[in-house]
């Protein structure tokens, strides 16, 4: 039987850096590697001399043998702040968006507080002989994330460049244009619209003539297409594209499969070579009829 070590002064203990400036505070195995929570209430300790101003903080969780059909409650609170409530039915990990405290006057460290409503075993499970009792794990914490919300603007005003990962062209007034025949779009799991149906792109295409071939674009994930556009010269967005169940906060990775890509220069318009095809301007969420 694996008996995790224990002591009653935890407190001075020396915690794991997990980034710079926030540790573990209590309530977490002490094994090196996986950070595992071992109680129900476990604490990030976050350091004021590091963060004297609330910025916001991605953190990436998993919550032992969670499933559909066994949903794991999270509640996080980080002081001065509203508490964030999530389900988690997936043993993958999910994202969470929390802000670091609002320290108190004097303080040199405040709690992130992350309570979950029930624990679990690998043993009990029939997964492995570890006797723990395990809840949350750790796998990335990434302070200054970026504080988006739906709906995403890609222009140069706009914060959710960060989500356009490969294949786009830097944001411009009117958005950010896809080059080539590949551009991926990663949505971070706390933008999960919960009963939102649709995904709606808004933007640009370049103008073609009605000899030339359409602009196809596939959406896809994890391999599946999820929708087709054939864009020609009379063809105006938006475009809608279904979205799968999304009520586990996971993180999502699209992919804009595109052919038929022409660019400025061969189309008259100006000396630009590069191979455009969708300029993304905002994506958006609706529910479907």
């Amino acid at each position: 039987m694996q008996i995790a070590p224990k002591n009653l002064f935890e407190a001075p203990l020396e915690r794991p850096t997990l980034a710079p400036g926030i540790r573990l505070g209590r309530g977490w195995h002490a094994e090196v590697g996986a950070a595992w929570s071992r109680s129900r209430l476990a604490r990030l300790l976050v350091l004021a001399e590091q963060y004297p101003d609330p910025v916001p903080v991605l953190l990436r969780l998993r919550a032992f043998d969670a499933a559909p059909n066994r949903p794991r409650q999270l509640r996080a609170e980080s002081p001065g702040h509203a508490p964030v409530s999530l389900t988690i039915t997936t043993p993958e990990p999910v994202a969470v968006l929390l802000h670091t405290p609002h320290h108190a006057p004097g303080a040199e460290i405040s709690e992130i507080s992350l309570e979950l409503d029930q624990l679990g075993s690998p043993f009990l499970s029939g997964r492995s002989p570890d006797e723990r009792l395990l809840g949350l794990s750790v796998t990335e914490i990434q302070p200054g994330a970026p504080d988006i919300a739906f709906p995403l603007e890609f222009t140069t005003s706009g914060a959710a460049a960060s989500a356009l990962v490969e294949g786009w062209a830097p944001p411009e007034a009117g958005g950010s244009w896809s080059l080539g025949s590949s551009a991926v779009l990663h949505l971070p799991g706390y933008l999960s619209p919960g009963t939102a149906t649709e995904l709606v792109f808004e933007g640009n295409t370049l103008p073609r003539s009605a000899e030339q071939p359409p602009l196809e674009i596939d959406l896809r994930e994890a391999g599946s297409v999820l929708a087709s556009w054939r864009i020609t010269s009379d063809t105006a967005g938006p475009w809608v594209c279904p979205l799968p169940d999304w009520t586990d906060a996971r993180d999502r990775r699209f992919e804009l499969v595109i052919r038929n890509t022409m660019s400025p220069h061969s189309l008259g318009i100006n000396a630009d070579t590069r191979e455009l095809g969708l300029q993304l301007q905002r994506l958006s969420l609706r529910s479907g009829d």
